[in-house]
């Protein structure tokens, strides 16, 4: 092989490597991303980075949702039943009503309130359309493993359980 063929080469699987590096990176799936701060139904600042780690179910809603209030129950169970996994509230919405309803329906998992920050974290995690309730799985590393758009049913719960805790 004369120095041109192996620059020619060279070139070739420089070319390669870069191509096969843009699609990973453009086809691999978001990752919690850090710097999104929400408070808690107490005032505390809180981020979804906290809970690396552990499987969780992030389910963006608000109080004026009839779906996303209807699931809430179905969320609830999912938290009891399944020691290995983390279900997060994520509220879009102003946290006054939020604090109300959560004292009425006695929430046995973490509630974080956020109106254009919450919306800003559901694009950051793969949410391209925006309409609530949407739920997103994300696994122990991170990773968001899929999006669901729409009130959670019995079915959508045993397939988030299969996906996060196989």
């Amino acid at each position: 092989m004369n120095r041109w063929q192996k620059v020619f080469s060279a070139v070739l699987l420089a070319g390669a490597l870069l191509a096969g590096l843009g699609i990973y990176l453009a086809t691999r799936p978001p990752t919690v991303p850090d710097g999104f701060v929400l408070e808690d139904l107490d005032g505390q600042a809180r981020s979804l980075a906290e809970f690396r780690g552990r499987p969780l179910l992030v389910n963006f809603w608000a109080t004026w949702c009839p779906p996303c209030r209807r699931e809430i129950p179905l969320l609830k169970t999912l938290q009891s039943e399944n020691q290995g996994l983390t279900v997060v509230g994520i509220a879009v919405e102003e946290a006054e009503p939020v604090r109300q309803l959560a004292a009425e329906m006695a929430f046995n998992y973490p509630i974080l309130i956020g109106e254009q920050t919450a919306i800003d974290l559901a694009v950051a995690l793969g949410i391209e359309f925006i309409g609530l309730p949407y739920t997103v799985l994300i696994d122990a590393r991170g990773r968001v493993i899929e999006v669901h758009t729409g009130e959670l049913r019995e079915e959508d719960a045993r397939h988030a359980i299969e996906v996060l805790l196989p």
